[in-house]
């Protein structure tokens, strides 16, 4: 009868044959012609397991070539989509149940767009603009030219109408106010005038009729001043004496119907009248001889 001991040993002896035969290949039925099988047996201890280890990392065959992977082999994961095949556009599939991808656009403002106030009112005419005066290129319309204020015959007081002058040539009556009669002298080398102006109308109803009271009224009432020349002309009475300006000046005095007419002026003894030379003298020489046919 054997032994425990000697069963034990004899029980080692036989697994470790039968793990040498399985290394060796024999245990796995390799056929001969099998080039996989030759592959091992050729190879080092333990060749076998490491080609595998090495086929399933990287996923492809022995041979390099990537392995195909079979249809429904294992799921794809979320969020991408399957490989295009031919045929289909080129657009990529999702899975069957998959939620399809958002489509990106352009994120649109909810900002509120200003918008100008409008009115209630009723427009009004628009308003015209200007062009700038100092742009060269702006046509500006011409100006208009300014007219010098009309002369002629001013509206005359009927007791002033009344009174009768014998106007000699190229003289004017009440032109630029009533009670005046003028001349007007043309300036000899320029284009300027000189106009002489006189005046007519009545005394004042103070006034006396006693020629040396009359005087003496005439100086108080500064009509006439200094030492005062008079001599009769015809009718009428001439003063001769100065201004309220201290100019030689001179008066007619008519007395016709009760009524004291008088004629008076300026003798234009003045610097700029006196450049005028004999037409100064002359209009002067004239409307004396005007006065002196006051009447009624």
């Amino acid at each position: 009868m054997v032994s425990r001991a000697t069963a034990a040993i004899l029980g080692a002896l036989i697994v470790s044959a039968s793990c040498r035969k399985s290394e060796g290949g024999d245990a796995f039925g390799a056929a001969p012609g099998n080039p996989e099988a030759s592959a091992v047996k050729s190879g080092s201890g333990g060749g076998f397991s490491a080609d595998l280890a090495k086929e399933l990392g990287s996923g492809s065959k022995p041979d390099g070539s990537p392995a195909a992977k079979k249809p429904g082999a294992g799921p794809t994961r979320p969020g991408t989509s399957a490989v295009a095949r031919p045929g289909d556009g080129g657009a990529s599939k999702a899975p069957p149940g998959a939620s399809p991808a958002p489509t990106s656009s352009a994120p649109t403002s909810s900002a509120p767009t200003s918008s100008a106030p409008t009115s209630s009112a009723p427009p009004g005419p628009a308003a015209k603009i200007e062009p700038p005066i100092s742009d060269p290129d702006v046509e500006m319309p011409a100006a208009k030219p300014t007219r010098a204020k009309p002369r002629g015959p001013v509206k005359v007081p009927a007791d002033l109408a009344a009174i009768k002058l014998s106007l000699l040539p190229n003289w004017d009556r009440d032109v630029d106010a009533p009670g005046t009669f003028q001349y007007v002298v043309r300036i000899k080398g320029t284009h300027s005038t000189k106009t002489f102006t006189f005046r007519y109308g009545y005394d004042d109803p103070r006034a006396p009729s006693d020629r040396d009271q009359y005087k003496k009224f005439l100086q108080d009432s500064k009509a006439l001043n200094g030492d005062l020349k008079d001599r009769q002309r015809g009718s009428a009475w001439f003063l001769e004496g100065s201004d309220a300006a201290g100019l030689p000046a001179f008066r007619y005095m008519v007395l016709y119907g009760g009524k004291h007419l008088i004629c008076y002026g300026s003798l234009y003894k003045d610097a700029d009248s006196n450049r005028l030379g004999d037409d100064r003298d002359q209009t002067v020489i004239q409307a004396k001889q005007i006065c002196e046919t006051l009447a009624l």
